[in-house]
């Protein structure tokens, strides 16, 4: 008398907390097995190691001895981002799932007419752009735009002049404009002071990015 000789078939995950697997368990010799891995949430099927290799899964194994094969599974983050004011510009990539210690180059481009970035808050701070990030946890990121310039203005040497303009007529100011807008300035040509002294217009100093540019004495309007 004769019976077939069985053999055991280990089917293991690395790390134990990865996911699940099938097929563990004693068989007859030359039976052909499947195999499968589950991976658990915050997981993904890597790869099989041991008595198996490759990704194929579900896969078979030959039971033609003892056999051991493990399951490896990667721990893998999500990326969220987001855009403030929202509508102002994109990131890129918008987001998705990445294996641990990724380090992921994030992107922000306004989509309106004068957007600028102006930096990240949440998980990445700063104004390099584009920044990189590494996904060793759950990430937020938020890309901040600014879709207006500050037009400030002021009287030298004297306060009290009023200037007629983006905010009416008032003295020294700060309006937050949409860029493309026209505004027109108007400075008087003359100006009585408090204590009676009289100051003539002279010219209009535009300061933009730190560049002064003068115009002349005779165009107290500016547009």
């Amino acid at each position: 008398n004769f019976t077939v000789k069985q053999y055991n078939l280990l089917v293991n995950a690395s790390p134990s907390q990865g996911g699940t697997t099938t097929g563990t368990g004693q068989y007859d010799y030359g039976t052909t097995v499947p195999i499968s891995a589950a991976a658990n949430a915050g997981y993904r099927f890597s790869h099989w190691t041991g008595d198996l290799t490759g990704s194929t899964n579900p896969t078979s194994i030959l039971v033609d001895g003892p056999k051991n094969v493990t399951a490896n599974f990667v721990r893998v983050y999500t990326l969220t981002t987001s855009v403030n004011p929202a509508g102002t510009g994109t990131v890129t990539p918008s987001g998705g799932t990445y294996d641990e210690n990724t380090v992921v180059s994030l992107l922000a481009q306004g989509t309106v007419f004068g957007a600028e970035f102006v930096n990240w808050t949440g998980d990445l701070t700063g104004s390099v752009n584009p920044s990189n990030l590494t996904m060793d946890s759950d990430k937020s990121v938020t890309a901040n735009f600014r879709t207006t310039r500050t037009l400030t203005v002021t009287s030298s040497p004297i306060t009290g002049v009023v200037v007629t303009g983006a905010q009416g007529g008032t003295t020294d100011y700060s309006v937050d404009i949409t860029p493309g807008t026209v505004v027109s300035l108007t400075a008087p040509l003359a100006h009585t002071h408090t204590d009676g002294r009289i100051y003539d217009f002279e010219y209009w100093t535009l300061t933009v990015g730190g560049v002064p540019t003068q115009w002349p004495v005779d165009q107290n309007v500016l547009t």
